[in-house]
């Protein structure tokens, strides 16, 4: 059962979090800074904002045990996504750059239209 000091302690933590949004958000008024964040970001930056963000526990500590007990499923999930993600950045983020889109749906919308943008977003809602 949490007492009263723990909650006051989580309260604390999701407002100090909340202020850190708002604070670091403030600047963001279109989909390219939500997104990109307005393009400024150094790609070695967002790399490593990615991998940071797959990256957990599981992967450091039960993965390469989970492999050395002979469960080699995590390890060709991990080459499979490395292979998916050389095809993801050689035939999207190529079109995205060149039409200057920042989400899938808009890159819908300018290659097949509106129709194809709306179907999109009501499959993948």
């Amino acid at each position: 059962m949490l007492g009263d000091v723990d909650w006051a302690v989580i309260a604390l933590y999701f407002a100090i979090i909340a202020g850190i949004g708002i604070w670091a958000g403030r600047k963001g008024k279109t989909t390219e800074d939500y997104f990109l964040g307005g393009r400024r970001m150094p790609w070695a930056t967002a790399m490593l904002s990615l991998l940071a963000t797959e990256a957990s526990a599981v992967t450091f500590i039960g993965a390469p045990g989970d492999s050395y007990g002979g469960n080699m499923w995590y390890a060709q999930m991990a080459i499979g996504s490395l292979a998916a993600r050389i095809i993801v950045a050689t035939l999207f983020l190529t079109a995205f750059y060149k039409l200057k889109v920042t989400t899938v749906y808009e890159f819908l919308k300018h290659r097949f239209g509106e129709a194809t943008r709306g179907t999109g977003s009501a499959v993948m809602s």
